[in-house]
């Protein structure tokens, strides 16, 4: 079975873009069509050539120029679905995407426009997600009472504990697919 990377994907446009892309999504989920290769056909294409191994859902108009939704797909974000859609409609795909068993963490948001989240830290209790390094040193400064914690030292106490921490950042990643 593959490893399931999940994705938050946000696309962004003018009203009349959006209203379109959005109205697509929303129905194929309405009528429980949420694999990613009813979208590609949906916008004319042919799920055999356009690599769509996963599925969307919580589709969201977030504004008149912005829609969010989540992706679940094997092993990575599936690009080539968001290219291919760029490819018909004047849009703007951003998306962060997590696949803990093979330690995929990236986004092609390299700007921060949508997600400024760089850091994904797991020190106990729950999963945080931080922009900075700095910001990470004072949340764990804070959690260890203590002060003075740089990355290296932080990364050297979560490697060499018997506790489950992780300490993920997110690749910047600008390509067009696999």
């Amino acid at each position: 079975m593959a490893n399931e990377c999940f994705t938050q994907v946000r696309i962004l446009g003018e009203k009349s873009e959006i209203n379109k892309v959005y109205e697509m999504l929303n129905g194929l989920e309405e009528n429980n069509s949420n694999w990613l290769g009813d979208f590609v056909s949906a916008l004319g294409g042919d799920p055999d050539e356009v690599y769509c191994r996963g599925d969307f859902e919580n589709v969201d108009l977030i504004s008149d120029t912005e829609i969010g939704l989540d992706e679940r797909s094997a092993w990575r974000p599936m690009v080539e679905v968001w290219n291919f859609l760029q490819s018909i409609h004047d849009v703007e795909v951003y998306w962060i995407a997590e696949e803990g068993g093979c330690g995929y963490y990236a986004t092609n948001d390299a700007e921060g426009k949508v997600f400024t989240e760089r850091y994904e830290v797991y020190l106990g209790d729950s999963t945080e997600y931080f922009d900075t390094m700095e910001e990470v040193l004072n949340y764990a400064n804070e959690l260890f009472k203590t002060s003075g914690l740089t990355e290296d030292l932080l990364r050297k106490i979560i490697n060499g504990s018997d506790h489950e921490y992780r300490l993920n950042e997110y690749e910047v990643v600008d390509y067009n697919g696999y």
